[in-house]
Formats: C-alpha cells, structure tokens, sequence
C-alpha cells in the first residue's frame, strides 16, 4: 500500500500555488529587502552516463575536461559524499526553500542510490522537487518506489528522437530511445495503481537537425503516456557546444510550417507546452532566430515601482557538483568566492556582504557587464510572472 500523503503540504505537489507565492514575493520585493533563495538549482553531479553528441556539458564518466571553471575533481562530485547532501538537507529546511531542481551537465541519478538518499531525507519536508534526468540509470524497481512514496513532484525526462535508429545518431546507446519509453509507460502505470497524478512528467525536446521535421512523430511516441506538459528547447549555443545539430535556415522554415500540425497533435493529447515561444515572426536570415534561442530583454516593474530586468537571482541560487556558487546558473564561469563544500550553512552565505551586494544590482537594475549577451531567462515563466504583475496591478 501507497504511504498517505500529507494534506498539509502546500507547495510539494502543487507547482500553481509554489508560482502564486514566488510571484507575489516579486511583486512586493522593495530594495530594501533581503533576499533569501525560495529556489535551489542543485548540480548533483559533474558525472554523465551518456554521451550526447549535441552536449559538451559537463564530464562524462571516464572523461576530462580542461576547462578551468568546468573542471572534474572526482574527489569533490557533490552527490558522491553524503555528508554533503545532508548539510543540503540542512540548509533546505532551515532556510524554507520551497524549489528544487535537480540537473547539470551530469545526470542526477548517476549516483542513484545517494539521490534516493537525499529525496528520502526529503520526504516529509514541503518542497517542490523537479528532476531532469536521461532516465538511463532507472528501471521499474525505482520508478515503483518513487511513485509509491510520492519522492519527486516533477520528472522532466529528455526524449529526442522518434525512433532507435534516430536515436543512434545522438547518443552512445541506441537503446536510450525505447527505454525512455518504457520507464514512461512504468510511470504511468504506476500512478495508475497508487492511484496518484505525481511525479507529473514533463517531456523535454532540444530542437535539433536530426528532429526538426519530426515532432510530431516525438509527440505522438510520448503523448499516449499522459505526461503534463512538453518543452521544446532550441539547442543553446555557447562557445564549447557542438554546432553540427543546429538548425539551418532552410530547415527552421520547414519545422515553422509544421508548427500548427505540432498544436494539433499537444491538442490530441491535451498537453501543454511553450510552443508559443516559436511562433514569432522572424526572418528567414536572421542569424538570432531558432538557432541561438530568442532574443528578448525581459523587464518587469512591481509594486513599489522596482524594474526587475533579471529576476532570478532574486529567486533561485544554483550550486554546482564542486560546490563552487555561481552568480547565475547559466554563468558558471562567474562565481562567488565560497564555496558551498567549505560553508558552515548557506544562512553563513545569504547573510555576507558578497551576497548582498549582488543582490542589490538586481534590485537597482545594476546588471553586470557579463549579463548584456544573455538570452537563457525561461519565457514561459517570465510571461507567467509578467501577466500576474498586470493583474496585481488591475486588481490594486
């Protein structure tokens, strides 16, 4: 029998409500207030048990990497020592973070047995817990027990190719394409014996030359297994990553002339998804369109009149699998000069002067040289928080 779930928990299976309080934080933000992480992006992880040809994050296993910020120290992988996750714990609770989200250049479960570890340490705490995983390092034992004991609120599970085949032109393993989709049909059965809507599975699609013309077919593969929602990402260009999967302009015109076969088969399946994030009009030459993501400066103005032109760092804090704490999660190279191996607590980190003076360019709309070329905000989560903005706004 399935363990009860807790009926006090407000936030651990309810994401609307988790947005609802991280919106309205926001909107009564003033530059005078401190700021504490309601949100924790968690790199368990340097280690991956894959090696997508479209991905130079990270270090798979077996490998080195060069890169003096990126570089892999066996002996300081954050979810290989469970003295490290039990301070996480710690902190999580101390500090009532109410987000997790658990992914990195590595795979979260590459050291299964301590992930289980650290979401059973978890279990009667109300946080949210999102996990991207490659699915790889799952079978039908574990998928069993997380639904079971309602472990994760959120599995965000990569799925790429519509066929084995396809998929032998990405990954080290062909297999990955069927065995993806078997853990999604575990998943779905699973909450369908405990009687159960969570983990509520979000299926995440990097656009790619290998896949452009072949979304739908994806959908119609990971539709019937009832997931929430499907994200489908533009593959990030930065100056490691591998150019030979990127879109040509020929081909962004032909996925763009799918897109309404695309919302018909999400319709089918009564899924939702950030489609509308490609459906601008952009020129066919434009060099910045799909290719290098969309191009946008994100502004929001709350309550007490504060131009927010970046919010997440007024939200979230990432820690990476060497512990080091990046300014912002997509900026790896850019960090603090503590380290979270080496804190007492990150209470002992939030209430440094370091801390403090980052946040205050947020709040003053300072944003550092470094942030000018960045296009990595998630549009679907701004348009949520710009949209209750003018609500707030409307309703007084």
């Amino acid at each position: 029998m399935p363990l009860p779930v807790k009926h006090n928990f407000k936030f651990k299976y309810d994401h609307e409500s988790l947005t609802n309080v991280l919106i309205e934080h926001l909107y009564n933000l003033k530059d005078s207030s401190s700021v504490s992480p309601f949100r924790l992006f968690v790199y368990p992880s340097a280690l991956c048990n894959d090696s997508c040809r479209y991905c130079s994050d990270g270090a798979r296993a077996g490998s080195e990497i060069s890169d003096g910020f990126l570089k892999y120290d066996p002996a300081r992988d954050f979810f290989e020592d469970k003295k490290h996750i039990d301070k996480l714990v710690n902190d999580i609770k101390d500090l009532e973070v109410r987000d997790i989200h658990l992914f990195g250049g590595g795979e979260p479960f590459f050291y299964k047995e301590n992930m289980f570890y650290f979401l059973e340490r978890l279990k009667e705490t109300d946080v949210f817990i999102r996990i991207i995983t490659n699915a790889n390092n799952l079978v039908a034992r574990d998928v069993d027990y997380i639904v079971k004991n309602g472990l994760i609120s959120s599995l965000n599970i990569s799925f790429n190719t519509d066929s084995e085949e396809a998929a032998g032109k990405l990954y080290a393993n062909s297999a990955r394409h069927t065995h993806s989709l078997e853990v999604l049909e575990t998943i779905a059965s699973c909450k369908q014996r405990y009687d159960t809507d969570f983990p509520k599975i979000n299926i995440m699609c990097i656009l790619l030359n290998t896949n452009y013309n072949r979304i739908p077919e994806i959908l119609e593969l990971v539709g019937r297994h009832k997931p929430e929602f499907f994200s489908l990402q533009p593959l990030r260009c930065g100056p490691v990553n591998p150019k030979d999967f990127v879109l040509s302009c020929k081909q962004e015109e032909v996925f763009r002339r799918q897109i309404p076969q695309i919302e018909e088969k999400l319709k089918e399946f009564k899924l939702n998804s950030n489609l509308a994030e490609f459906k601008s009009e952009l020129p066919a030459d434009n060099q910045d369109s799909l290719r290098n993501s969309s191009v946008w400066v994100p502004e929001l103005k709350n309550k007490h009149g504060l131009t927010l032109r970046c919010y997440l760092p007024l939200v979230t804090l990432a820690i990476s699998y060497n512990g080091s704490i990046p300014y912002c999660f997509f900026k790896n190279n850019h960090r603090y000069r503590y380290n979270y191996f080496e804190l007492n607590s990150l209470k002992e980190f939030i209430r440094s002067r370091e801390y403090a003076g980052w946040m205050d360019n947020f709040t003053n709309s300072n944003l550092p040289e470094f942030c000018a070329d960045c296009n990595f905000c998630s549009f679907y989560e701004f348009e949520s928080i710009k949209e209750r903005f003018e609500y707030f706004k409307r309703a007084g």
